[in-house]
């Protein structure tokens, strides 16, 4: 429905476009992985606003975890354990690396990610050897950290 709102007209004028013929597709998030991270104990090293996303590639493809936030807990404290429930919508096969992406300016430095596909039961785990730190304020660190196998 459009009108017409020139100076002097009230008419109203039915716009005829065709419905589309397909009911629209929406991603199937079908599989379900846990992501636990340990938050290093060094002064510094928690994060208020790292805001994370993880790229998992496997040996069948990627998928990007989206933000990781357990709402109604203070996640990436000092010293803490984290575990985030996502799903995705690719089976990725056997994890082989992880892409860390921080969008947040808070710099978050992390001892380990361990990916969990709960779906094929396997484990991947991840360490931080380097002592890399996050953030996407590139003067404390690096806004993408890539880890592999």
């Amino acid at each position: 429905l459009s009108s017409d709102l020139s100076e002097g007209s009230n008419s109203l004028q039915l716009c005829e476009e065709p419905l589309p013929t397909e009911p629209p597709t929406f991603p199937v998030f079908r599989y379900k992985l846990l992501i636990a991270t340990q938050t290093a104990t060094r002064e510094h090293s928690e994060s208020d606003n790292i805001r994370l996303n993880i790229t998992i590639e496997g040996s069948k493809g990627s998928a990007v975890t989206g933000l990781l936030d357990n709402l109604d807990l203070d996640d990436f404290e000092k010293g803490a354990r984290d575990v985030f429930e996502v799903r995705v919508t690719e089976n990725v096969g056997k994890v082989r690396c992880i892409t860390l992406a921080a969008g947040g300016d808070d710099a978050w430095e992390f001892l380990w990610i361990e990916v969990h596909s709960v779906d094929f039961n396997e484990q991947s785990y991840f360490y931080n050897t380097e002592n890399d730190i996050t953030s996407s304020d590139t003067t404390e660190g690096t806004d993408t950290l890539k880890l592999c196998l």
